[in-house]
């Protein structure tokens, strides 16, 4: 199935790209994650595991080493919110005291608009209050 396209992309920078038959879309600077991405094994391996696996600690762990694999960031921090709203750290790589603030700031932020949270720059974005110069990447996880 390589090589094969649905339809052309038009990108806001300009730029096209041909988006795979049943395949996601990443920006064409992104080859190297999409290739890391794109092996089904990997993908199926986190699938398997989700449907297989009943201890929450044990399956953020796997996330976290698969996301790590696929991006090669210094931190990783998988965050759950129970019930009653309160968060923890289920998994995390590299992290340190001085995170725990502002991972709680971005993680609450993720779970009460249900979207994802990029930054350049922690301690200049105004949606949460951060003095960690760090460039963040955030995604909400949705489960059953």
């Amino acid at each position: 199935m390589d090589g094969e396209t649905d339809r052309d992309v038009q990108h806001p920078g300009g730029y096209r790209e041909a988006a795979p038959l049943g395949g996601s879309i990443l920006p064409a600077g992104h080859g190297i994650l999409r290739g890391r991405v794109g092996k089904q094994s990997a993908l199926l391996d986190v699938v398997r595991a989700v449907n297989t696996m009943l201890e929450p600690e044990k399956l953020a762990e796997l996330i976290v080493e698969r996301a790590a694999s696929w991006i090669p960031a210094p931190f990783w921090a998988l965050v759950s919110s129970d019930l009653s709203g309160d968060l923890t750290v289920l998994a995390g790589r590299g992290l340190t005291e001085e995170m725990d603030d502002p991972v709680e700031a971005v993680a609450t932020w993720v779970m009460h608009h249900g979207d994802q949270f990029t930054s350049s720059d922690l301690r200049a974005d105004t949606r949460v209050s951060a003095r960690l110069a760090s460039a963040v990447l955030a995604l909400p996880l949705i489960s059953r």
